[in-house]
Formats: C-alpha cells, sequence, structure tokens
C-alpha cells in the first residue's frame, strides 16, 4: 500500500512540476510575439471605427492560439528544465534509490506527453478557432466603412432596400453558412423568407445560395419552394471584403478538412488549406516528440555543475527551427505540388518512432 502511495506522489510532483514549467514557458512565449501581433494591428488603427482597445482586445482573444502554436517548442523547453532540476537536486537518485526505475519514469512521460495530445486537440478544435475567429470579426466590424453591415453578438445582419439578410455563420474561405433573407414591401409588408444551409459570395453582392427554402408570402397564401442552388444578385456590393476575410488558419481542425472536402467538389485547389491542415494535425504530436525525445539523454544523466542556459538555449533554438522548418515545409508542398502529410506529418512521425526506439532500450 505504502508502495503504490510512493508511487502515486512521485508521478503527481512530476506532473506538477512539468505543467507549471510548461505553461509559465509557453505564456512567455505566446506574450513575446504577441508584441509582433500587436505592432500588425497598429496600421489598422483610425481605419472605420477601429481603435486601440480594438487591437489590445484582439492581441488578448488570439493569445491562446498563439499558445497552442507554439507548444512544442514549449514542450521541449519545459521537458530539459523539469528533467534538469530533477538532476540537479537530486530527485532522480533518490527515485532510483526508493525502487522507481527508468521503465516507470519513461511511463509517466509517457502518460503526460498523451494527455498533452488530448487537451491540445480539445482546444484547436472547440476552443482557439472560437476565439481568433472571434476577434477577427470584430476587427472586421470595426474597420468596414459599410454601415448597413452589423455585428451582434453571434450574428451579421445586412441590409440593401427593403432586404435584411441574416448572417448566423462567416467561415474560413468565405463561405457562409446559415442564411435568412427577409424581403419587404413599401408597406413593411412581408413579401418572402429564404433559409439556405450556405453560400458562397463573389464581388460582395452576389450570393450563391445551397439548400434552398424559399417561401413567399401572398393573397393566395404562402407558397413554398426548394432549391439545390438558387442565385441572388444585389444591386450594389453590400458585403465588405475585410468583413467576411476570416483567414483560413483560424479554423478548427475538422473545419479545415470539411474546407477540403469542399474544396474537392468544386473542383478548386486545396493545396494550401490541406497543408495547414497538417500543420495543426501535427501539433499535438510534435508536442509528445518533443517530451519523448529528451528523455533517453536525460534519466541516467549524472548531477553536475553545467549551466542550465546553455542547454535551454540550445532547446529554444531546436524548437525554433522546427517552428520555422513546419511553415517553411508547407510553401516547399506549395511550390513542388508534394503531398503534405510526407514533408509535415512525416518527420513527427519519423521522431515518434526514434523516441519509442530508444526508451524501449533505456526501459529494458
Amino acid at each position: 500500500m505504502r508502495i503504490k502511495l510512493r508511487i502515486k506522489l512521485i508521478s503527481k510532483i512530476i506532473y506538477i512540476s512539468y505543467i507549471n514549467i510548461f505553461l509559465v514557458v509557453t505564456f512567455i512565449l505566446a506574450m513575446l510575439f504577441s508584441f509582433m501581433v500587436f505592432s500588425d494591428q497598429l496600421p489598422s488603427v483610425g481605419k472605420g471605427d477601429f481603435r486601440l482597445i480594438h487591437a489590445v482586445i484582439f492581441v488578448i482573444l488570439t493569445l491562446p492560439g498563439r499558445m497552442a502554436e507554439f507548444s512544442p517548442m514549449s514542450a521541449i523547453i519545459a521537458t530539459i528544465v523539469t528533467l534538469e532540476n530533477m538532476i540537479r537536486h537530486h530527485e532522480l537518485i533518490a527515485m532510483k534509490a526508493a525502487g522507481v526505475t527508468n521503465k516507470f519514469i519513461v511511463n509517466v512521460f509517457i502518460k503526460l506527453s498523451l494527455c498533452f495530445v488530448i487537451v491540445l486537440f480539445f482546444i484547436m478544435e472547440f476552443f482557439t478557432p472560437f476565439l481568433d475567429q472571434y476577434a477577427n470579426r470584430i476587427k472586421a466590424a470595426a474597420i468596414t466603412k459599410n454601415k448597413n453591415l452589423i455585428l451582434e453578438q453571434h450574428d451579421f445582419w445586412a441590409k440593401e432596400i427593403n432586404t435584411f439578410i441574416n448572417i448566423k455563420k462567416i467561415k474560413p474561405g468565405h463561405i457562409l453558412e446559415e442564411i435568412h433573407i427577409y424581403e419587404y414591401n413599401n408597406e413593411r409588408g412581408l413579401v418572402s423568407i429564404i433559409h439556405a444551409e450556405s453560400s458562397d459570395i463573389k464581388n460582395g453582392k452576389q450570393l450563391t445560395l445551397n439548400n434552398v427554402t424559399e417561401k413567399k408570402f401572398t393573397e393566395s397564401g404562402i407558397e413554398s419552394n426548394f432549391y439545390n442552388k438558387k442565385t441572388i444578385e444585389f444591386t450594389v456590393p453590400i458585403f465588405d471584403e475585410e468583413f467576411i476575410s476570416i483567414p483560413i488558419e483560424t479554423a478548427s481542425i475538422s473545419g479545415l478538412l470539411m474546407h477540403v472536402n469542399d474544396l474537392k467538389k468544386r473542383g478548386e485547389n486545396y493545396d494550401y488549406v490541406l497543408s495547414i491542415f497538417w500543420q495543426k494535425f501535427s501539433t499535438p504530436f510534435t508536442v509528445m516528440a518533443m517530451i519523448l525525445l529528451c528523455l533517453p539523454f536525460f534519466i541516467d544523466r549524472v548531477p553536475s555543475r553545467g549551466e542550465l542556459g546553455h542547454e535551454i538555449v540550445l532547446a529554444v533554438m531546436g524548437g525554433t527551427s522546427l517552428y520555422f522548418l513546419k511553415y517553411m515545409l508547407s510553401y516547399v508542398v506549395l511550390l513542388l505540388n508534394i503531398n503534405p502529410f510526407f514533408l509535415i506529418m512525416g518527420p513527427v512521425l519519423i521522431i515518434l518512432g526514434l523516441d519509442f526506439f530508444l526508451l524501449k532500450k533505456l526501459s529494458q
């Protein structure tokens, strides 16, 4: 019983120590890059109703997304700092003296890395896309000069003469979803209601509606019609490009995959969107690869008086190189027309394979 309690305590100590360091490092890295994002927003200050406070809100709302983006770099730094602290304070020696094996320590970090994979997938699927897209909507609504466009808490409204358009969702790639169009006559009587599941937009004034239900109100009653596609064109552009140009990078992992499938159906090029998908999909696994990569080089190390700063610098350089390499490879994919899976996800799988090979030898 005491052994089990001791093992649980050791695991808890490692988990708490690692998570604390990881969160601090991730926050610091994200904040450093937030200054660059803030400086990018400054040229927009003064356009329309966009003010300095909007730029600050934009940076705050997009901060969690940057934290997820820099998580692989944070993972390698946090792993090195955690293990180095355990070595310097002779905690690893004390654990091994108490009967803790390398296999047990390896299993603790494997479980920890798996938890990070699950949590990161959840965050990148549901949390950060919502905040990133909402930040872009607020910015677009403030900048747009078209006063017929209105942003409410969840909806967009647009108006042309006696026609009112309600849009529930604007997704990356200029795709509108859940569209309701209300047409009135000059006496403010309701003439028709159109509901469409989705729509593409062209030139800011032409909507190509998909899966359309139209109800017309006449003196003889209500006429209902269904169309697979219906095109509506307004006399003047009512949708500003900036208002609907939500970057594709803000989409969720599943949203990117759905967008790839939509582009395939339309016969359009989807290479860039697919490369963004693999960049996001590979991030949680890259975190796992970075955590496990450090273990074989630290578990059996003897305490030394060497500077921890050197190892952190190497970790930062390695993490930064990995970060920029992923984005460079995404452009190589576009230039050479190579399947992005091989250039983006492939190296991560190779590192993971190497990790498990080294850890298996270490655990024997």
